[in-house]
């Protein structure tokens, strides 16, 4: 179960195909799952800005991520957030500018959902 769920620049509103990523990759697993108690949702941003206005902007990316999950019926208790700001990169882009280097970071603009707890099944 994981689900990258990207974001546009400087906005922590999902886009119709994120959440149509979050319904088949985490809504519906989590449903036919029970066994799974708990995710992780990690809000990341680019380089772009200051280390808070970023930080804060990571988090706005997970409680929307978190919200959007919970409106399509998964627990609160099942859900946890957090934001990494602009620490965990997955793309550099040195010596990239202007447009391009918007561009160029858009996959750094993330949300990952993964599970953190799972229970074991009884047979």
């Amino acid at each position: 179960l994981q689900a990258e769920v990207l974001f546009a620049f400087d906005k922590s509103e999902l886009t119709d195909e994120g959440k149509e990523i979050l319904d088949t990759e985490v809504t519906e697993k989590m449903k036919a799952h029970p066994e799974v108690e708990l995710v992780l949702i990690t809000g990341h941003t680019d380089r772009i800005g200051s280390d808070n206005y970023n930080q804060k902007l990571s988090e706005r990316r997970a409680v929307a991520v978190n919200d959007y999950l919970m409106s399509q019926g998964i627990e609160e208790r099942r859900l946890h957030t957090v934001g990494k700001g602009e620490t965990e990169p997955v793309v550099d882009c040195k010596g990239v500018r202007g447009k391009q280097l918007i561009q160029c970071l858009q996959p750094n603009r993330r949300v990952v959902v993964e599970i953190e707890v799972q229970s074991v099944m009884q047979q």
